[in-house]
């Protein structure tokens, strides 16, 4: 159920950027404004609004384009993009044999010194 709540949700951002796109390619493409008062032509350019709106861009496009990866990879996971379920098959190979040490270890191995460790000073 989750799956489907993001596969929905990554549709509807990937569809909500594409206006975001137009808007901001339409301001890059005519940055300013002009009108005619008294038979005069005034043009106003924003400054310092370009950068930003390149910015803003690229960013709407990598979002567009991480949606739709995402959706595709939810699509593929749900099985609705294929005509016929999928069943995923899990092979686990055999380890490779194990490193045994050749000496067996002690059994009763040496105590800790204490000491050593008690006077050690930190910093």
């Amino acid at each position: 159920m989750k799956i489907r709540g993001c596969l929905a949700m990554n549709i509807i951002s990937s569809i909500a950027c594409l206006p975001a796109v137009l808007i901001y390619a339409v301001n890059l493409a005519y940055p300013g404004y002009c009108y005619y008062l008294y038979n005069s032509i005034f043009c106003y350019y924003h400054q310092g609004t370009i950068p930003c709106l390149v910015i803003l861009l690229l960013l709407t496009l990598l979002i567009t384009a991480l949606s739709i990866a995402v959706s595709s990879l939810n699509c593929k996971a749900m099985n609705c993009c294929c005509a016929t379920p999928q069943s995923t098959v899990v092979v686990l190979a055999n380890p490779a044999a194990q490193f045994i040490p050749q000496q067996p270890f002690p059994a009763n191995p040496p105590p800790y010194n204490i000491q050593a460790t008690s006077t050690v000073n930190v910093g």
